[in-house]
């Protein structure tokens, strides 16, 4: 049963972490990609905007005797304002998921926010602070309850249409005993990207790479897994038609060394995003689980709409 906590979790602390590390993203309403991974990208992004996403979710683990084992909703706000040297972000998700009763019924939440300013010098760099608030609350057959909290630091370079970014950070995550246990890991993430945009055409080409390290309280036992990630993003707008693709790899690795699972996630985006203007934007989000063997674990798939005032 605990694979699924595994799911839900892999989709947003791990699934998302070191997206956007070195250019934004030109989805103007990402609905699962609610932390960049790079606060310093906001400087280099398009008019200041606001929007909403929502998508349906379903899940299946193999051999459930029900399918899909979980149905359920996210929910996605995003706000930035992007001036001549200053910018500020901030993004709220909220995603639920109804466990069917034939696997042990309940419901799985996980709410996170996000929030991120950075300024921009000479044209050429950017530095940005974020801070990122995860909470997981699992179903009452697996309980798993954890908040995360994380203040990340960034910075990118740009050399012509080339960007180059990093960023780095302290995480303390906690479960919900009380008192609570509590542990320390350091997060960083690297990401290199060609990124070219006019007004109804733009470019977005980006490997990155990311870690969050594995970490233990000796006291309580109380543990994270260490998870390493690396993706590569494609977009390109022309004549304001947006078409994205996002490929995506998390390895896990226990505190004592030993693999836990591995996750692909692939996300495919269309959409009409003018700017200034309404964006209308769908997504395809698939995330595939699979354990130290190769074994499948589960997957989940989400569809999402979304909706962006720029000005």
């Amino acid at each position: 049963m605990r694979s699924l906590i595994l799911i839900l979790a892999g989709l947003l602390l791990a699934g998302t972490a070191a997206a956007q590390v070195a250019a934004p993203s030109l989805n103007p309403t990402p609905t699962l990609s609610f932390a960049p991974g790079n606060p310093a990208v906001l400087p280099w992004d398009g008019p200041s905007r606001v929007g909403i996403a929502y998508g349906k979710r379903e899940q299946d683990v193999p051999g459930a005797p029900v399918s899909p084992v979980a149905e359920g909703d996210v929910t996605s706000l995003n706000a930035q304002w992007v001036g001549e040297t200053f910018a500020a972000g901030a993004a709220i998700v909220s995603l639920t998921d109804d466990v069917d009763p034939l696997f042990g019924g309940g419901q799985s939440t996980i709410d996170a926010q996000v929030w991120g300013v950075a300024a921009q010098f000479a044209e050429t760099y950017t530095m940005g602070l974020a801070y990122e608030k995860v909470t997981i609350v699992g179903p009452p057959v697996a309980p798993g309850d954890e908040t995360e909290t994380t203040p990340l630091f960034g910075g990118t370079a740009r050399f012509g249409a080339f960007y180059v970014g990093i960023s780095g950070g302290t995480g303390t995550r906690e479960d919900n005993l009380s008192p609570p246990d509590e542990v320390q890991r350091a997060m960083r993430n690297y990401g290199l990207a060609y990124y070219w945009r006019e007004k109804g055409a733009a470019v977005h080409a980006e490997y990155y790479r990311g870690q969050r390290d594995a970490a233990v309280d000796l006291v309580s036992g109380y543990n994270t897994d260490e998870e390493v990630i690396s993706g590569f993003t494609l977009e390109a707008i022309y004549s304001d038609f947006l078409f994205g693709y996002q490929s995506q790899s998390n390895e896990l690795t226990d505190f004592l060394g030993a693999a836990v699972n591995s996750q692909d996630l692939t996300t495919i985006t269309l959409g009409y995003v003018p700017a200034p203007g309404w964006s209308f934007v769908v997504a395809q989000f698939d995330h595939d689980t699979f354990d130290a063997a190769g074994v499948s674990q589960g997957s989940a798939s989400t569809t999402s709409v979304g909706v962006t005032l720029s000005f």
